[in-house]
């Protein structure tokens, strides 16, 4: 599960980072005190961040729970939350003509 992180201090980097954006971490080095964000070539310093909690992910179109983008519908597409209600089962639909009987018609 990816780790994102909210800028809390953009001081001496006002060109890179946006206060109050949420930036994705893709390597967390904690025993030299840096976050290597996707994006960034150079690391930033752990101290300018903090975790992202649910309410900011949500914000940002993003699942709680697992960080992944969300649907069209709002929802989850990795179903890490349970749908309420769902649709049952009918098979599989007929949309009408299919491609095969298009290309077998006759030509006029």
């Amino acid at each position: 599960m990816p780790l994102f992180v909210k800028c809390i201090d953009n001081t001496l980097a006002r060109d890179e980072l946006t206060v109050g954006r949420l930036y994705e971490v893709w390597i967390a080095n904690h025993r030299d005190g840096n976050y290597h964000l996707t994006g960034f070539e150079r690391p930033f310093s752990i101290t300018r961040f903090v975790e992202a909690g649910p309410a900011d992910l949500k914000a940002a179109g993003r699942c709680s729970n697992c960080s992944a983008p969300l649907g069209r519908h709002g929802k989850c597409p990795a179903l890490c939350e349970p749908v309420e209600n769902p649709e049952p089962y009918r098979g599989p639909k007929k949309v009408g003509r299919t491609h095969m009987a298009r290309l077998a018609a006759p030509v006029a």
